[in-house]
């Protein structure tokens, strides 16, 4: 058996682990998922799931990993169908638990940490409550690694990070994208918005947004805008003016599809990723599997997955609206073009018809 742990609900994870384990299952493997059970309420469940953990707070987190009773659950499931491989896709507590118990009962299972932001060199613009958040995290995925064989990281750049702040550990490192699922591309005269998908928080730049609705608002300029987001947004769309609102589209919701997101994705003549620090975006390839364009600020983070003026446009860190309008218009006037060359772009690499490239190595170690 092959396990997918997700014990965090991360609603955006979803399509990407289950690409993994549909790859696992067509090489002959058998693939459990052990996940929160708030991806239950996203619907598609494909009756090897096992809902472990509840709807995630950083408090509601730590006091699962001290309940008995889990660590009890776990012991029966592993009994029940006992592991060839355990790989934990996201950060939980239970995490190091549930490693450590499985190496010491079997050092021969195969243990795998999919590893998306292994450090963060600047937490100040995440605030100061979410930078203690940031270094529990740190903290638990640290402790997780000590007993791990392989990690994978999602692009070069999480990889370079992770090899200068885990030197101590010895696993196998991987870099494998953020496989999707190719749901096609919709007609191109569908497009009409320029959107902003994704978590809030102050170094996610919601604020600039927000200004640049603003300002396009007050100068009676064409264009339409979209906001997705399942947190709570309000002190950020309270500073909308009645011109602004007007010109926004918003989305707020608890859940919020796959579905949904990539109707508006691909509505949209370019999707914003205004990140004011970020290790990699798994927006800008769901965006490009829809053939959208990205437009993204000049971090590293982003910049490695856009080649500027072909499938995306790259901003200065410190870009006013004019430079943002300018992206924009630069994009609504090339949009077939970029769209062509974005969609190349999801192809050449994260399609999830690159799985074996990517994930040989995988399938080797578990059949081996």
């Amino acid at each position: 058996m092959i396990y997918i742990v997700s014990l965090k609900y991360s609603p955006g994870l979803r399509k990407y682990f289950r690409v993994i384990g549909d790859g696992i299952e067509k090489c002959g493997g058998e693939v459990k998922y052990i996940l929160s059970r708030g991806y239950r309420a996203l619907g598609d469940e494909y009756g090897n799931e096992i809902y472990f953990t509840e709807y995630n707070t950083k408090r509601l987190e730590l006091g699962e990993a001290a309940r008995s009773y889990l660590h009890g659950r776990m012991k029966e499931i592993a009994c029940k169908y006992p592991p060839r491989a355990i790989l934990f896709y996201n950060t939980h507590p239970l995490n190091p638990i549930i490693a450590n118990r499985f190496k010491a009962k079997n050092p021969d299972v195969l243990t795998v940490l999919y590893l998306h932001d292994p450090y963060k060199d600047s937490k100040r613009e995440y605030g100061l409550t979410n930078s203690l958040k940031i270094n529990l995290v740190e903290i638990i995925q640290k402790t997780t690694a000590k007993y791990i064989d392989h990690v994978i990281s999602p692009s070069e750049n999480s990889g370079k990070i992770y090899r200068d702040h885990y030197k101590d550990r010895n696993s196998e490192h991987h870099i494998c994208p953020l496989l999707i699922p190719d749901k096609g591309v919709v007609k191109q005269d569908n497009r009409r918005y320029f959107s902003m998908i994704g978590n809030v928080s102050m170094a996610t730049g919601h604020d600039t947004f927000i200004q640049l609705i603003n300002y396009v608002a007050r100068k009676k300029l064409e264009y339409k805008f979209v906001l997705v987001s399942s947190n709570n947004i309000y002190k950020y769309t309270n500073h909308l003016t009645e011109a602004g609102k007007e010109k926004l589209t918003l989305v707020n919701k608890p859940i919020i599809t796959d579905k949904e997101i990539n109707e508006i994705v691909s509505r949209s003549y370019a999707v914003f990723r205004l990140d004011k620090e970020i290790t990699q975006s798994g927006v800008i390839p769901d965006s490009y599997m829809n053939g959208t364009p990205v437009i993204v600020r000049d971090i590293p983070g982003l910049t490695q997955d856009v080649s500027h003026r072909e499938n995306g446009m790259v901003i200065s860190k410190s870009a006013g609206i004019e430079e943002i309008i300018e992206a924009m218009r630069y994009v609504e006037e090339n949009i077939n073009s970029m769209s062509t060359e974005a969609r190349k772009a999801y192809e050449n690499t994260w399609s999830d018809n690159r799985f074996i490239d990517y994930y040989g190595w995988l399938i080797d170690a578990i059949f081996k």
